[in-house]
């Protein structure tokens, strides 16, 4: 059975309650995000160099085509470009096999605390019947 799996990028306006398709640049890496599914998100704050915040998402793990459960972390910010005007970018921060990663995960849960630290906690991977990890927290900030 095949799956179309999608990694287009979709912004909720919550006043107008309307979603807009946004146009994804290339990062620096020239790299985009994998499609995936039963992967986790949550919004963060950074704090840019002329004391002004910056929000982003951050995107962990989840599963597309292959076998096993991806290992990534990828963030969506929207800087500007050589114009000027606002666009979003896909930045990968942890590759798969980083050492101070987790292993790859599915049906995961995470959230944010006070919009600045990533927790993730839980799911489990496809490989060895899958194998849950119930008992590990990890924080990304």
């Amino acid at each position: 059975k095949s799956r179309t799996l999608f990694n287009d990028t979709w912004l909720f306006n919550g006043t107008l309650e309307t979603w807009q398709q946004q146009e994804v640049g290339l990062s620096t890496e020239e790299q985009y995000i994998p499609p995936r599914y039963v992967h986790t998100a949550v919004a963060i704050w950074q704090l840019l160099s002329n004391c002004t915040c910056q929000e982003s998402m951050l995107v962990f793990g989840g599963k597309s085509y292959g076998p096993d459960c991806l290992a990534d972390l990828w963030e969506l910010r929207c800087m500007a470009d050589s114009r000027g005007d606002p666009r979003f970018y896909w930045i990968p921060l942890l590759e798969k096999g980083h050492n101070a990663s987790p292993q790859g995960r599915c049906y995961h849960l995470a959230a944010d605390l006070n919009k600045t630290v990533m927790y993730m906690w839980g799911g489990g991977n496809l490989t060895n019947n899958f194998r849950l990890y119930a008992s590990t927290i990890w924080q990304f900030n």
